[in-house]
């Protein structure tokens, strides 16, 4: 299962470059695989790199705890085999899981399998996929088989199924998404604290790290410091982001141990020690939440003179798309149709610092 399943960087641009190096391996493998089985050319689709606008999509359409991550993207590398019948199906699943002449050290390895020809998808889809890398591709970056029966796609392209499942698909993230706002609208599922206190305080499941946090939050909430209560809470945030991908990283990094992936291994370790790094930073309040009052400025002006300020009337009534929130404090519109705005203060002197000599190291 992909559960357990990761790509060696979690980092958009990266996995794109590891794609472009993966892709002609797979591609040679995928066909090799069809003609071995007999099937025709138009039984075979290999695709194009997957569009990163849809990259970034699938990693904002999720829960909150592992969103905008992008290591658990298998498909920017990816091939759907259609098969006239399910013998057909089993003698593609048996070309690609076949492996002579090296039995040790197959072509294809396959790293996880997803069977919904047992039990199909909520929007009615069926069939095997397939998650693994290639041998001779050094960064073993995960690609995508997809085996579906030829029947069910032509339901799909020429009976309106796939605009049936890119709406179903649509609504299904964007649930996943909600449920996580109507968590924090609801106190996270944890109890509020009465009497207008920090919603969602801590409870037995939770690090002692994060009880210290929260006790910290409640406290600089009490007191009406808000700004550091904000600055507590992203570091909060920020925690419980870190704390389930180091959980993710070191279930990886057994995996690849006992399949004796030590290339994967050897990466991922290194992702748990920077993870852990950061960890150690928020602890030691290193981070942005043992910063505290001491690192806030005054605000600058809210409107920069070096560009237009031109009056939002006609960005609010026009109504051909969804709107940013123009009360956004420092929010300046500088151009019209298209639309371009600048945000003001948006970061104070440290926070450009601390990325000036982040970029710089």
């Amino acid at each position: 299962h992909t559960a357990d399943l990761f790509q060696s960087v979690n980092d958009l641009v990266p996995l794109y470059y590891h794609a472009m190096e993966a892709k002609p391996l797979f591609d040679d493998f995928v066909a090799g695989v069809a003609s071995s089985v007999g099937l025709q050319q138009n039984q075979l689709l290999i695709g194009s790199l997957k569009n990163p606008y849809r990259a970034v999509e699938k990693m904002a359409m999720v829960g909150k705890k592992t969103r905008f991550r992008c290591d658990k993207i298998f498909d920017i590398v990816r091939c759907a085999v259609l098969c006239e019948s399910m013998a057909q199906s089993v003698a593609t699943l048996r070309a690609i899981h076949a492996t002579p002449p090296d039995a040790e050290n197959p072509p294809f390895t396959i790293d996880a399998i997803n069977d919904t020809w047992s039990s199909p998808t909520a929007d009615g889809w069926a069939g095997v996929t397939l998650n693994g890398h290639m041998r001779d591709d050094t960064n073993h970056h995960k690609c995508e088989i997809a085996i579906v029966h030829k029947a069910l796609m032509m339901v799909r392209e020429e009976l309106g199924g796939d605009a049936f499942f890119t709406e179903c698909r649509g609504y299904r993230e964007a649930i996943e998404v909600t449920k996580g706002f109507q968590a924090d609208l609801e106190g996270g599922g944890g109890g509020g604290t009465g009497g207008g206190g920090v919603a969602g305080l801590a409870s037995d499941e939770d690090s002692d790290l994060k009880k210290s946090l929260l006790e910290q939050e409640q406290a600089a909430a009490n007191a009406d410091d808000f700004e550091l209560a904000a600055q507590i809470k992203d570091s909060i945030d920020r925690l419980e982001v870190l704390e389930v991908e180091l959980a993710e990283k070191e279930a990886g990094k057994k995996a690849a141990v006992k399949k004796r992936d030590y290339d994967t291994a050897g990466k991922l370790s290194k992702q748990v020690k920077a993870l852990k790094a950061e960890l150690e930073k928020i602890a030691s309040g290193g981070a942005k939440a043992g910063a505290g009052a001491a690192e806030l400025e005054p605000a600058g002006p809210m409107v920069n003179p070096r560009y237009p300020n031109i009056p939002m009337t006609s960005y609010i009534n026009d109504k051909l798309f969804c709107k940013i929130n123009t009360n956004y404090p420092g929010v300046q519109m500088v151009h019209e149709k298209p639309y371009v705005f600048i945000v003001n203060n948006f970061l104070n002197q440290a926070e450009c610092n601390k990325l000036l000599a982040k970029v710089g190291a």
